[in-house]
């Protein structure tokens, strides 16, 4: 078992901080997304303390590995507050009296649980009924994020995740070049976030209309900023791998003799003519048929290897995990 997490003596000087004033809290806030990077300063009376979510090299087989986990000291109130990151700093008033504090713990199982890896996700601070928390974002990032009056909760809790899962590898799937641009949702009143419909398909898949994708040996949504930073969260890379196995066989059928494309050409084949007399773009109906077969297999080949273990999935997607590292999550 390994714990990243408070040490004892910094569970004390967290004790100590109840029932007095939380003043203000400074830090390099990001305030689009009410976040700070690396460390955050927390003024409760004459106990100033700093928060920081660092990089630390953790003991790990037979060798050390780097992973962000929180800690948390007294400072001297005589010096002045330096953020990680020299940004827009700012200090945010409270002025409350501190109740209580809670700290939400979690687990991540390495090596189909040879090693357990135990840490702080998240530090709330309790002033009636009102909550601050200072929340870490991922495994292995330094961003703080600051809610108030906020329940601890992650996109899985906002999205529909099957859905989400579903959007990302079927726009992989044809390389949707407007996908991550053209992304639809929505949400019935008491509902979570559902992804859908699918749109924009005529840039992909190898077809000839302009900027259509061409190399079928990348992930096209990572060039989004908000996908990219989803499919580096252990668990979307799992269960995007878990979908992509469970329907391997639907997606080899595409491409093989007899199968779905082939069925389709020939139900579609005299529509496919004459629609090569009229949009310039087209190589033909029988041999951009035949193109896109290509693709599927080569698609499909491509994410195979990449997605050979959990481990893999999640370095082919952007996660940072060493190679001495099986990984293994549960929701």
């Amino acid at each position: 078992m390994i714990y990243a997490t408070f040490t004892e003596e910094m569970r004390m000087l967290l004790h100590s901080m109840i029932g007095k004033k939380f003043s203000s809290y400074e830090c390099g806030l990001d305030e689009r997304f009410f976040r700070a990077f690396g460390n955050v300063r927390i003024n409760v009376d004459t106990l100033p303390v700093e928060l920081t979510n660092e990089e630390h090299s953790l003991p790990l087989l037979d060798g050390y590995e780097d992973m962000t986990y929180f800690s948390v000291e007294k400072v001297d109130s005589n010096f002045r507050f330096e953020p990680d990151v020299v940004t827009n700093t700012k200090v945010i008033e409270v002025n409350k009296v501190i109740t209580s504090i809670e700290i939400v713990t979690d687990s991540i199982s390495v090596n189909k649980g040879e090693y357990q890896i135990t840490f702080d996700a998240a530090l709330i601070f309790h002033m009636g009924n009102d909550t601050l928390m200072f929340a870490r974002d991922a495994w292995f990032s330094e961003l703080i994020t600051i809610k108030e009056n906020d329940e601890y909760i992650s996109y899985t809790d906002l999205c529909d995740f099957d859905s989400l899962v579903s959007y990302f590898l079927t726009s992989e799937m044809l390389q949707n070049e407007a996908g991550y641009k053209s992304t639809y949702f929505y949400k019935d009143i008491d509902g979570k976030i559902k992804f859908g419909p699918i749109w924009d398909f005529d840039f992909s898949s190898n077809n000839v209309a302009p900027f259509g994708a061409t190399y079928a040996q990348r992930w096209k949504m990572l060039d989004s900023l908000w996908f990219n930073g989803l499919a580096k969260d252990p668990y979307f890379a799992v269960k995007v791998r878990e979908l992509f196995l469970q329907n391997y066989n639907k997606l080899v059928n595409f491409y093989t003799d007899g199968g779905i494309i082939d069925t389709w050409s020939e139900y579609l084949y005299a529509s496919g003519i004459k629609n090569q007399t009229i949009w310039p773009y087209s190589r033909g109906f029988e041999e951009d048929t035949e193109v896109l077969r290509t693709w599927f297999k080569e698609k499909i080949d491509w994410i195979s290897r990449e997605f050979a273990d959990d481990n893999s999935a999640l370095k082919s997607l952007g996660g940072s995990v060493s190679d001495k590292l099986s990984l293994s999550l549960s929701a």
